[in-house]
């Protein structure tokens, strides 16, 4: 049986890769971190130095330098996303034109790896040393969690969700 798996990947090498095709590739060597989409066209992606968005389902996607690392992006609807990285939390309300820096710069050292809105206003975002709530839409944050160790990155995402469960 081993040797007719081997004799099959001999045959067909690209079989398991022929479902996957290039979307874009950045002309640097950045890196992207996440990708969502809010419909079969419409989807955004981030990454290092950059968003982008796309409105023909990945076919061609225009890009937005930033001067930070966006980890993660969030669509809450076709104009309002959210976005945060490396010391950074973004919003737009024109779908991507423009971005408003709603926190910028150490906030005891947390970078932002996870965000989850669940409507305009109301959304959550995890760090390093921090979990964190906005119920203006970006406006205030309450510090719902510190952490006083970087490491626990993984357990802050999971008090997130449970923030959210209690909280809607």
């Amino acid at each position: 049986m081993k040797n007719l798996f081997i004799i099959f990947l001999l045959l067909f090498p690209n079989l398991p890769g022929s479902q996957w095709y290039l979307q874009y590739q950045s002309p640097t060597f950045a890196g992207f971190y996440d990708v969502r989409f809010i419909d079969r066209y419409t989807g955004w992606s981030c990454g290092d130095g950059m968003i982008l968005k796309t409105t023909n389902g990945g076919k061609q996607w225009n890009v937005t330098e930033m001067p930070y690392t966006i980890v993660q992006i969030h669509p809450v609807n076709d104009s309002v996303i959210y976005a945060c990285g490396f010391y950074v939390i973004l919003k737009t309300t024109n779908a991507g034109a423009n971005w408003i820096t709603l926190w910028e710069g150490p906030f005891q050292s947390s970078i932002f790896y996870g965000l989850w809105f669940k409507d305009e206003s109301t959304g959550w975002f995890c760090g390093d040393r921090v979990a964190m709530r906005t119920t203006d839409g970006g406006n205030t944050f309450i510090d719902s969690m510190r952490v006083p160790n970087t490491e626990f990155k993984t357990f802050i995402s999971k008090v997130i969700q449970l923030d959210v469960l209690q909280h809607t």
